[in-house]
């Protein structure tokens, strides 16, 4: 953001009868070059509009610079390495400032806003919140300075930095410090008198004839803007730039217009105000500008003007462009650094994870190796503990007979797996031996009989236990499988 003076910016406020944007920049342009005395076709002309007037028309804020004067400018900036986004006018922006401080107050009140500089004054007329009318005068403080440098009997000029030192309601203290004064001086001269009660030549008299010029300057300004635009009569001033932190000016002004004076507090005008100590209050005089031209960012309501060329602001977006792909590439570039360090930690640590996973593998190799050959022999032994077709699974089932082994009692058994099983032994009568034969028949595994087809042999008389008067029957039953 670049702020350029008053003085080289034409300003009128009208009512253009249209709402349109593209309408209105057409208009604004013919409108602007009614105002402007010389060389127009050359002139950047810009708008803000204020509010919507009746019958679909539009009250207008134009501004009109000569581009001479603003590329002058933004060749001052741009040798200093500064890019120009923008170009605000400094009364507009005083004025922003001046709105973010009084805020709702201002509505309700006419001001005359006093910015004081060293090559001219802008002089400001807000009415009801409106920007009435506001011109630069050629009545800055450095007039002065050389104001007091021609009298001086061919000495040099006093520094436009050590003016303040002059109080404006008592001069004579501060021109006696600046060495215009013996200390045998007369006394002081009334800060409100005419100027030619002064010595016509004196320096009394210079700071008189100045005050005046600027007082003059004041009610030109207020007296246009009645005329012109009907302003009511001012309610108060507001001073800014060094007609703020220059002593005396408040009370010269109020005791001049017998108006209230109020300082202007331009960080008000900021988002976030920044921290400055009690004694630098007065300093923040000097930022009204640039603090009001930042308020059209974020405060609603700001008058939004924008002088720089077509040209420049082509540039500037292509330089944007061009500076957005430069930290594009510089962020994707440090996005595949960032991504090659991680790839390279992570490959790292999965690296070692592997080594580790690895070393306790072989750790737990041999633990592992002993307990698949404990799972083998479990699994051997679950398949004969469990298969119903084996010997044990087929003495465990003769053996659960209710009989056994009272009424049969076996002497051998010869099996062969999954083929046959030869039974020998003896039974106490032949109804037991058949009954032994039928729930052998009757043996299942898995919904299926476990011997499909049973050969049996007995003899009768033998006589295992010499007490025993019945003989018992000695049986020999081959049981065949599928």
């Amino acid at each position: 953001m670049f702020v350029i003076p008053k003085s080289l910016v034409t300003t009128r406020l009208v009512t253009l009868p249209s709402t349109d944007r593209d309408e209105l920049k057409s208009m604004a342009r013919f409108e602007a070059e009614r105002h402007i005395p010389f060389n127009a076709e050359r002139h950047i002309v810009a708008y803000h509009v204020l509010r919507a007037e009746g019958l679909g028309g539009a009250r207008v804020l134009l501004a009109a610079a000569d581009e001479p004067d603003l590329e002058g400018a933004i060749a001052i900036a741009e040798a200093a390495g500064i890019s120009i986004e923008a170009i605000d006018v400094s009364s507009l922006a005083q004025f922003n400032s001046l709105a973010a401080q009084l805020g709702g107050e201002l509505a309700s009140e006419t001001v005359c806003l006093i910015h004081l500089g060293a090559g001219a004054a802008d002089i400001s007329i807000v009415a009801k919140g409106e920007l009435l009318f506001t011109r630069s005068a050629p009545i800055g403080y450095a007039r002065l300075a050389e104001m007091l440098g021609e009298i001086a009997g061919g000495g040099a000029p006093p520094a436009i930095e050590e003016l303040p030192r002059i109080d404006m309601t008592h001069p004579e203290d501060g021109l006696r410090l600046l060495g215009f004064f013996s200390a045998h001086a007369p006394g002081p001269v009334q800060p409100f008198a005419d100027p030619a009660e002064a010595a016509p030549e004196g320096p009394l008299a210079i700071v008189a004839q100045w005050r005046e010029r600027l007082v003059q300057e004041i009610r030109r300004t207020y007296e246009f803007a009645r005329r012109e635009f009907e302003c009511p009569p001012i309610d108060s001033l507001a001073l800014s730039g060094d007609a703020e932190r220059w002593p005396g000016f408040a009370e010269f002004f109020s005791d001049v217009f017998h108006l209230p004076v109020r300082g202007l507090r331009p960080f008000q005008a900021l988002a976030s105000p920044p921290a400055a100590p009690p004694d630098a209050a007065l300093q923040q005089a000097a930022y009204a500008a640039a603090a009001g031209a930042l308020a059209r960012y974020w405060r609603g309501g700001a008058v939004a003007i924008d002088l720089l060329p077509e040209k420049h602001r082509a540039r500037g977006l292509a330089r944007r462009r061009k500076q957005a792909l430069i930290s594009s590439a510089l962020l994707l570039a440090a996005l595949l650094a960032l991504g090659g360090l991680f790839l390279k930690q992570s490959a790292r640590m999965r690296q070692a994870q592997i080594e580790r996973i690895a070393a306790e593998v072989e750790r737990l190799r041999p633990l592992a190796e002993e307990l698949i050959d404990k799972e083998k022999q479990l699994a051997i032994i679950d398949r004969y503990r469990w298969d119903k077709r084996s010997a044990l699974a087929i003495l465990d089932t003769i053996s659960s007979y209710s009989y056994f082994p009272r009424n049969v009692a076996l002497t051998g058994f010869d099996f062969v797996k999954d083929r046959s099983a030869k039974i020998t032994g003896y039974a106490l009568t032949l109804e037991d031996l058949n009954k032994f034969i039928t729930d052998l028949e009757a043996a299942t595994f898995e919904n299926e009989r476990i011997f499909s087809y049973i050969d049996a042999d007995h003899k009768f008389g033998e006589t295992l236990d010499r007490d025993r008067d019945q003989p018992l029957v000695r049986f020999l039953l081959k049981c065949y499988m599928d």
